[in-house]
């Protein structure tokens, strides 16, 4: 009995020892350890990644927020307000990875689109974004976005985000697109013109400038402007290059 007890202690010790609080600071990063003790000027703590290993200081002047395993927090406000840094957005380094949304400019060209969205790199500086719509009318004509009715359409975007994740963060794109469409074709006389529909595809690059709003940690909206080109193949038509427009509003939850 006494044994099970003993075991019991320890199991409970260990677990404690080896709890993971979270430590963020003045400029921005998150470390994850044990706070071991919190003193008058600094605090003392050990690394979760090792945490048999050296007790570390930091004061507490560098630091912004603590939050513990158990769910409590501190917070530590700047002893000198002239120095004090910008207000703490905790989404600069707690964000995250991926991203699923619906693209609701998509309906504009009568068709549905969808995305999926990763975060990569140091402070989630960059981004790669897959597309994919299908067409709802392949023979409504659209002069928004698309000159003819879309089938279907994919494509990949490479983000760039200069500040890192955060509330409301700029960035910019290249862009690659291919989609297949219906192009409708006119011929005849002027007053008894003939109409003829014909599938083909077509390719499209630029440069997308945009903005990322993210109010909480899972809810995210986004929206860019795209310019460049595009061409167009078709086998009645044949081949086509001219200048191409891009817009998407994204909306969506973050995981």
């Amino acid at each position: 009995m006494k044994n099970y007890i003993l075991i019991t202690y320890c199991l409970l010790f260990t677990g404690y020892f080896y709890a993971q609080d979270a430590i963020y600071t003045s400029d921005n990063k998150k470390i994850e350890g044990k706070v071991l003790e919190v003193g008058l000027s600094e605090i003392k703590y050990k690394l979760a990644t090792n945490p048999e290993g050296p007790t570390y200081v930091i004061r507490k002047s560098d630091l912004v927020l603590i939050t513990y395993q158990n769910g409590t927090h501190q917070n530590f406000s700047p002893q000198d307000k002239a120095s004090a840094p910008a207000k703490f957005d905790s989404i600069t380094v707690n964000y995250c990875k991926n991203f699923i949304g619906v693209d609701i400019a998509e309906f504009a060209v009568t068709s549905v689109g969808m995305i999926y969205e990763r975060t990569m790199g140091k402070k989630g500086m960059f981004a790669l974004r897959l597309s994919f719509s299908v067409g709802l009318n392949k023979n409504t004509y659209s002069g928004i976005s698309y000159a003819r009715g879309k089938i279907f359409n994919t494509g990949i975007d490479f983000k760039y985000f200069p500040t890192g994740q955060g509330r409301l963060r700029y960035y910019a794109a290249p862009y690659l697109e291919w989609g297949m469409f219906r192009y409708r074709d006119y011929y005849g006389w002027d007053y008894y013109p003939q109409i003829t529909y014909s599938d083909g595809q077509h390719y499209a690059g630029g440069i997308k400038n945009g903005f990322l709003f993210q109010p909480t940690t899972h809810f995210c909206i986004g929206a860019d402007l795209g310019f460049g080109i595009k061409k167009d193949e078709t086998s009645r038509i044949g081949e086509s290059v001219q200048s191409h427009f891009k817009a998407n509003v994204l909306i969506g939850y973050r995981f």
